[in-house]
C-alpha cells in the first residue's frame, strides 16, 4: 500500500473546506433524517457560527496526501487531551485502497503527538461503511442520540 501522510493545508483552503464541510454535513444530517429538509439551512448556518475557525481554537486542517496527490481532507480540533474529527474524506477515485484507514492512522499519530489522549468522532447511523472503518479501528459508542419527528 502507498504510504499516506497529512499535510497542513494552505491559508486559502481552510475556508473553503469548512464551507464545503459544513454543507455536506447539512446533507446527511437531513438524508439520514436528523434535519428536516425545511430546517436545513437555517440549521447549517447556525453551525457555521458555532465552529471553531483557526488553529488559535485548536483546529488543524489538513491534506490527505498520498504518492503526491491530495486524495481528501481530514479536519479535526484538540481541545485539551480530546481530539475531535470534524469531517474525514477520501476522493471517490481513491477509495476502497485502505487509504482511508491510513489517513485515520495518520490522523491518530499526529493527535498523540500533540497530546491528545482520546479521539472522538461522529458517525451516521446509516452509514454503515464509516461506521464499520471506526469500529474496526478501536472506535466505541458512548452515546446515541435519539429523534421523534412531530
Amino acid at each position: 500500500m502507498s504510504m499516506v501522510e497529512l499535510r497542513p493545508m494552505a491559508p486559502e483552503e481552510v475556508e473553503r473546506l469548512r464551507g464545503v464541510s459544513v454543507a455536506e454535513f447539512a446533507d446527511e444530517a437531513v438524508r439520514h433524517g436528523r434535519w428536516t429538509a425545511a430546517s436545513r439551512d437555517e440549521r447549517e448556518a447556525q453551525m457555521r457560527g458555532r465552529l471553531p475557525r483557526t488553529a488559535e481554537a485548536g483546529d488543524h486542517y489538513r491534506e490527505v496526501v498520498c504518492d503526491g496527490a491530495v486524495i481528501g481532507r481530514l479536519w479535526y480540533s484538540l481541545v485539551a487531551d480530546e481530539a475531535y474529527l470534524f469531517d474525514i474524506l477520501i476522493e471517490p477515485a481513491w477509495r476502497g485502497r485502505g487509504l482511508g484507514r491510513a489517513a485515520m492512522a495518520a490522523f491518530e499519530a499526529e493527535a498523540r503527538t500533540l497530546g491528545a489522549r482520546q479521539l472522538a468522532l461522529n458517525v451516521f447511523v446509516g452509514n454503515a461503511g464509516a461506521r464499520g472503518l471506526y469500529e474496526a479501528l478501536g472506535y466505541g459508542a458512548i452515546s446515541q442520540q435519539m429523534v421523534k419527528a412531530l
